[in-house]
């Protein structure tokens, strides 16, 4: 018994904000120390190292509940399923309902729950519960989700990832270029068939990473009291990122008994351009392949940003809708999925479509 990705549904922000509108931004570095170079030259430098263009950020009465419940509306649709059938809901998360005007948690009552009172899911015995997870957590919810499933717990299981990362960065900090805001959703359910999903590996590394992503006060002295705020230490994630994700991807290659050049795809967490392109060269190098038709690895972070759980399952749909190459995605293609980020975690996932 395993679980299948039975379909994808996600929600797009509908506003849209380009590296011009940065423009009239001050960066400040921690302590409040301003950059020596004109901000349309950290733009473009920016631009050239993240390969970000543009980012979608959610509208201020959009809440990220809502933004999960369009996507889960879009996930259940697409399957064509009674939605009473969902044993689980589990949503993945990192700042609740958090808003635009007061930059404080809201999690109480949980994301899923909120989910599924939009839903109007009226059967008692579909448990619904977040995951606190960093940027991995949408993949970790569905590895829950297959465990549920493989246990014989459950028969179908909504996994939702959503945040407004753009509500928990600071202007004047140069990181907030990267974030953006999203959400999306895929039913997973039971199948007998040998395909689904074929291995799994998690690893959680808390002691000398546990700040390298983190809440913080401002780096303007104006606003050290106005409350908490992503910070990053990017080159840590950078190399923790380069030693784990294609480790953890190389464990789930060997207990699902497969070869690299047997994953069709890789869809890795869109933190960065020029990140997840070192991860794909090192990983393909470490097996003494020089070069790789980058088409594998797929990208959408030019034009979505960094929107944190929400990334994978976006990319996943669109390239399952052919907007990202002409192939798109096949019966039969195994997808190898890797994420990366707070806590330090990374996690990988390897599903026969």
């Amino acid at each position: 018994m395993s679980s299948i990705i039975k379909s994808v549904g996600v929600y797009y922000p509908n506003n849209i904000k380009r590296n011009t509108d940065f423009l009239q931004n001050t960066f400040l570095k921690k302590g409040n120390i301003p950059f020596d170079k004109p901000s349309g030259e950290i733009i473009a430098k920016f631009e050239q190292i993240t390969e970000i263009k543009e980012r979608k950020i959610a509208a201020d009465d959009i809440s990220v509940s809502d933004m999960g419940f369009f996507a889960s509306r879009h996930a259940i649709d697409n399957a064509g399923i009674d939605q009473e059938t969902i044993d689980y809901i589990i949503v993945a998360h990192n700042w609740g309902n958090v808003n635009n005007c007061d930059n404080y948690f809201d999690p109480l009552p949980n994301l899923a729950a909120r989910v599924k009172g939009r839903l109007e899911i009226k059967n008692p015995t579909c448990v619904a519960y977040d995951l606190l997870f960093g940027c991995p957590g949408w993949l970790e919810a569905l590895k829950q989700g297959h465990m549920f499933i493989q246990s014989g717990n459950a028969q179908r299981v909504l996994v939702v990832g959503a945040d407004a990362v753009s509500r928990v960065v600071e202007d004047c900090d140069i990181d907030s270029m990267l974030f953006s805001d999203g959400a999306g959703a895929v039913i997973l359910e039971k199948t007998e068939a040998p395909n689904g999903i074929l291995s799994f590996k998690t690893v959680s590394h808390c002691l000398d990473e546990i700040d390298f992503l983190k809440m913080g006060h401002s780096y303007d002295d104006q606003l050290k009291d106005s409350g908490l705020y992503l910070k990053m230490e990017g080159k840590k994630v950078f190399r923790y990122a380069m030693e784990n994700v294609p480790a953890v991807i190389d464990c789930c290659l060997k207990d699902a008994g497969l070869e690299l050049n047997d994953i069709n795809y890789f869809l890795i967490h869109q933190a960065n351009g020029k990140m997840i392109k070192a991860i794909g060269k090192k990983l393909f190098e470490s097996h003494g392949i020089k070069s790789f038709n980058e088409q594998v690895m797929p990208l959408n972070v030019s034009t979505m940003g960094n929107n944190s759980v929400a990334t994978i399952p976006t990319l996943l749909y669109e390239l399952q809708q052919k907007q990202l190459n002409d192939r798109g995605l096949k019966k039969g293609d195994i997808v190898a999925f890797a994420s990366v980020g707070a806590g330090m975690h990374a996690n990988c996932v390897i599903h026969q479509f």
